[in-house]
């Protein structure tokens, strides 16, 4: 079967689920993929995984800014994904991972379409037009697609809610099976190094944690990855900048724990984050907002509601040395049951059918 991977993400600047599901379709060895990649104009490329390897068969479009604004972004977008999908009804599956891609598959494709949802797309924005052209073209996206993948319950209802005749397929992230390291032992210190691992972006909460170094002066942040903003003058707050991802662990081994502090939305309520499978992997104490989606990871984290349950938390982690809230056993386990391999069984079981 041919497949034609678009990906709404760099493949250079983060690793992430475009490259998990496609490393998966190419281990297979039933899979002839094609990667089109997006170079994103104007936008800053400073940050990016020089690990990641670009696919054999690779080809790159130029998506330039404010497309859903602009009639000339978007036919210069459209140019560019055009010119490098000459061939598209020599494909017999189409992949997309974003969709504002609809906009690129002429209606003349004879072919079948795989949706892949990975968020709530239309809340990245604030703006009320362009989430209005978002929804369009997702519910376009769905329309079209023979095949609807979701990261989420949150999306599978949503799906639902944009086209009442969709059966998107629930298949979450997970963990890339690299690596499973000590669970942390917990001791006692007179102070305690936290991390935060992944874009310091709008979702974040950087403000509880910054409050939160006067409650509990005994702790100090670091934050690992790309960030357009910060705080100024919090010293206990270090922004640390992206690292490669197989230096990951080296980095933040010696931090006593993990956070994951997402302002409530519908943005991150739509999320399964595949930073926590990290943490996990990673053997630390995790603390994590809550939210419907992760209940399921409440074996594994300390979850909190508000800031006044925050700080508390905090105070009595750091009375204890921040020990985590699971067992070596336990996460082998837990692990063992959510890598990427076991996710694309059942994504392998319904391409097969249309072999």
């Amino acid at each position: 079967m041919k497949i034609l991977y678009i990906t709404n993400m760099e493949w250079k600047q983060v690793v992430g689920r475009h490259q998990m599901m496609y490393y998966q379709l190419e281990k297979t060895g039933k899979y002839d993929c094609t990667v089109i990649d997006v170079h994103k104009v104007f936008r800053n490329h400073k940050h990016t995984q020089k690990e990641n390897i670009f696919p054999e068969k690779y080809r790159l479009a130029y998506q330039f800014p404010y497309q859903y604004e602009l009639a000339l972004s978007r036919w210069f977008t459209a140019f560019s994904y055009r010119r490098v999908m000459k061939d598209l009804n020599d494909f017999d599956f189409i992949w997309i991972g974003g969709p504002e891609l609809i906009w690129y598959v002429p209606k003349s494709y004879t072919g079948r379409i795989l949706y892949d949802c990975m968020d709530n797309y239309e809340n990245f924005t604030s703006k009320q037009s362009r989430k209005l052209k978002i929804r369009e073209k997702e519910k376009e996206c769905i329309k079209r697609a023979s095949v609807v993948l979701a990261t989420s319950k949150w999306l599978c209802k949503r799906i639902q809610e944009l086209d009442s005749g969709a059966e998107p397929l629930l298949v979450r992230n997970a963990y890339d099976g690299k690596s499973i390291h000590p669970v942390n032992m917990p001791v006692k210190k007179a102070s305690y190094e936290i991390g935060f691992i992944g874009a310091v972006a709008q979702w974040v909460d950087v403000d509880i944690m910054a409050r939160s170094t006067v409650q509990c002066p005994d702790i100090r942040y670091h934050l690992v990855g790309p960030y357009t903003t910060q705080i100024e003058g919090c010293e206990r707050l270090v922004y640390e900048g992206s690292k490669e991802h197989s230096a990951l662990y080296d980095f933040i081994k010696d931090y006593d724990c993990l956070v994951m502090p997402f302002h409530i939305n519908d943005l991150t309520k739509a999320v399964d984050p595949v930073k926590l499978y990290e943490y996990i992997a990673f053997g630390k104490c995790i603390i994590s907002s809550y939210y419907e989606e992760i209940e399921r990871f409440s074996p594994f984290v300390y979850f909190y509601h508000n800031e006044e349950e925050y700080i508390a938390l905090l105070r009595k982690l750091c009375e204890e040395g921040f020990p985590p809230k699971y067992t070596a056993e336990e996460q082998k386990r837990f692990l063992q049951e959510n890598t990427w391999e076991k996710r694309f069984e059942v994504v392998d079981k319904i391409l097969s059918g249309y072999c």
